[in-house]
């Protein structure tokens, strides 16, 4: 008999946890050396796509951006290639009011590209905008820029460590993308 119990408790323990995994929207990975999260955690901000993934190359991809706090995003896609995109600066938004992005009014589409694999996008919301000076002098997001992910980061770093403490917030989504073949 204690056998049979301890058997169901393994199972509904897996069945728990795989249930628990399979309702998770969104992958969430670690910032590791990208951008370390705000200790203080003063605000919650969330990013999602509504897109099922994996994205396919060509197909369209949209960001939905929440915060808690009236804020500024500044939202960044560190490519599988190594490539850094910025894709927003000082993006107003507004307290718990969801953000499409791009919209219809921001007149532009982001599309996946190869390479095949996992792309992060972070998105770091701060109560006052700031010039992050990673883009190439006249360029202005979506754009790629010229910096290693490594040099985004130490920039981006440098620049929040210089916000109080409560100032800022951040969150990343992990999105695969695959090529067509």
């Amino acid at each position: 008999m204690s056998t049979i119990i301890r058997t169901m408790s393994w199972g509904l323990a897996l069945m728990l946890v795989l249930g628990l995994a399979g309702c998770a929207g969104k992958q969430q990975i670690a910032a590791g050396p990208i951008l370390p999260s705000n200790p203080a955690d003063p605000f919650k901000v969330s990013l999602t796509t509504p897109q099922p993934q994996p994205l396919v190359e060509g197909e369209g991809m949209q960001f939905v951006l929440l915060s808690a706090l009236d804020g500024y995003a500044h939202l960044y896609n560190l490519r599988q290639s190594g490539d850094v995109q910025v894709l927003a600066e000082n993006l107003p938004l507004a307290a718990r009011v969801p953000r499409s992005y791009p919209s219809i009014q921001d007149g532009f589409e982001l599309r996946a590209q190869a390479p095949a694999g996992r792309d992060q996008i972070v998105l770091v919301v701060t109560r006052s905008p700031f010039n992050a000076g990673v883009l190439p002098p006249g360029r202005r997001p979506p754009a790629a820029t010229v910096q290693t992910p490594e040099q985004v980061a130490t920039r981006l770093r440098s620049i929040l460590e210089r916000q109080p403490v409560d100032g800022w917030s951040r969150d990343i989504l992990a999105v695969d993308v695959l090529v067509r073949r």
